[in-house]
């Protein structure tokens, strides 16, 4: 599961900063509606990782 869990962090981390430098709202920290979701995916799935790294 940790294999997949970090894989799917670093696909959703990925796609976020692939947006992030090309939309002008979310690197000033105001997502856009396609932001907002890619951000949240990304945050949620590194809280997830950080913490099954915490449980280890």
């Amino acid at each position: 599961m940790a294999d997949d869990l970090h894989t799917r962090y670093m696909h959703a981390s990925d796609a976020w900063r692939t947006h992030r430098k090309g939309c002008e709202p979310c690197r000033s920290a105001q997502h856009c509606p396609d932001g907002a979701p890619l951000y949240q995916q990304f945050a949620g799935l590194q809280d997830d990782y950080l913490r099954h790294l915490r449980t280890r």
